[in-house]
């Protein structure tokens, strides 16, 4: 079994490593005896190698065979990364023992924060926070066997139905937004529907809000108020369907076409403000969603028109 405080002095002296290559000029990433790092391909060589010869300056002994030359796939603790096809991936035979996990956890009445502890770990390999950031801070409340409560269930059952379809495979976020595929307007509404996300699948969707709060909850995924089921409602057809979500802060003056059609059967003098309003121009790609009722009667440049009963 090994002393429990094996873990800790293992990360300490991997850590040192760490900070020497840092003082060198090059990052790693380490994790007990793991080490990793995204270099250039004409350097790539020359950094594995830099970090070789630190260790065995060090007197530590590398596994040689575990080693993984500079290569465009890697994997790292379990999670295959592949630069070419800009994927994160885990093995088949990881998402079904995950499964089955979920599924024994759906049947269980009462666990340990042990218990808790571990299938956290399993989630977290397939997954964002988002998925367990209330499993996280349900963390504190177990002490010794604890009933499971009815919130961590309804995450579990997310899980399951999420891990069924779930092929191992994602795609890596990237930064620039420059170029997203389609743009979406929103305004709020007291209705509302989630067919459009068929239409997003595999692309880079970029919102445009005029409500701050929404736009920073929906950007970093997490929020302790009751908007969090639709946040999480969101971000679950985001991972169902593969495709990225970015919010960006749209002026409720500038909003005026989302607003009114929002409004559109609320009140008859919306209808009016609509066909009072300018030769509308939306710019390329734009997604406006709206009620069947009123998509027959909204003409917009460069805009998709999306209806739902």
């Amino acid at each position: 079994m090994g002393l429990r405080s094996s873990a800790h002095i293992c990360q300490i002296v991997t850590s040192s490593v760490v900070y020497m290559m840092k003082q060198s000029g090059y990052l790693l990433l380490n994790y007990l005896d793991d080490f990793a790092r995204a270099e250039k391909s004409e350097d790539a060589n020359f950094v594995f190698d830099l970090l070789g010869r630190l260790l065995d300056s060090c007197g530590l002994e590398e596994s040689v065979e575990k080693a993984s030359s500079p290569s465009t796939v890697m994997t790292f603790l379990g999670v295959e990364f592949n630069t070419s096809e800009l994927t994160i991936s885990v093995t088949t035979e990881r998402v079904e023992e995950i499964l089955l996990l979920v599924k024994t956890w759906l049947n269980k009445q009462v666990a340990t924060v042990k218990h808790l502890q571990s299938l956290l770990g399993k989630l977290h390999f397939v997954s964002g926070s988002f998925f367990v950031s209330k499993l996280l801070r349900s963390l504190p409340d177990y002490k010794g066997d604890h009933t499971i409560p009815l919130y961590i269930r309804q995450d579990l059952l997310r899980w399951y139905h999420f891990l069924k379809f779930y092929n191992g495979v994602s795609m890596m976020a990237l930064e620039d937004w420059s170029q997203p595929d389609e743009i979406l307007e929103t305004d709020a509404t007291l209705s509302g529907c989630g067919v459009w996300s068929v239409h997003f699948v595999n692309r880079k969707i970029l919102v445009k809000c005029d409500n701050q709060s929404t736009v920073m909850v929906l950007n970093s995924g997490c929020t302790r108020d009751a908007y969090m089921q639709c946040c999480r409602e969101i971000l679950f057809y985001a991972a169902k369907y593969n495709f990225e979500i970015k919010a960006i802060h749209f002026p409720g003056v500038e909003n005026r076409t989302a607003d009114i059609l929002s409004r559109w059967q609320s009140d008859p003098r919306f209808e009016d403000l609509f066909y009072e309003l300018p030769v509308i121009r939306m710019e390329p790609r734009t997604f406006l969603i709206v009620s069947y009722s009123i998509a027959k009667y909204v003409k917009l440049e460069n805009a998709d028109v999306f209806a739902f009963r």
